[in-house]
């Protein structure tokens, strides 16, 4: 099963990992209260609000660090800073954004599944092989035509 997070609980469980800290240490630091400690590593986030997602849904934030989550609802800007954060991805020279959509996103297989997985219900994503496993995916908002 996969667990629903708010887009700030990914932010805060990617950041980390985007910036070299594997999950089992950062899931060692949720446990043990150690906000401070991912709070000097990261820089930019106030961590004591995982730590306390953690004691209040401990299997909720386990799984998403160890398994892999669904994000409850996602904006486009979102969008663009999971690809930066999970795929080390920029919308300037990797993808392009529109208003309603993102297009052109370079993904490997097991990348378009796992942010596929990702995407709250108000996405709609497709994706076309360009070569050997590597796909050029885009994401369209529901209510776009």
């Amino acid at each position: 099963m996969t667990v629903a997070l708010t887009l700030m609980e990914a932010y805060l469980i990617e950041t980390p990992l985007a910036k070299g800290m594997n999950k089992e240490v950062l899931l060692n630091h949720i446990q043990a209260g150690e906000a401070d400690a991912l709070d000097e590593f990261v820089g930019q986030f106030d961590y004591e609000d995982l730590v306390q997602a953690y004691r209040n849904k401990k299997e909720v934030i386990t799984n998403a660090i160890q398994s892999g989550y669904k994000i409850k609802f996602v904006s486009i800007d979102g969008i663009r800073r999971l690809l930066e954060l999970k795929f080390d991805l920029n919308a300037e020279t990797d993808f392009k954004m529109h208003e309603d959509k993102v297009i052109g996103i370079p993904l490997k297989e097991a990348q378009f599944l796992e942010f596929e997985n990702m995407l709250s219900p108000n996405w709609k994503i497709s994706k076309t092989e360009i070569k050997n496993g590597l796909y050029e995916v885009d994401v369209l908002h529901n209510t776009a035509v």
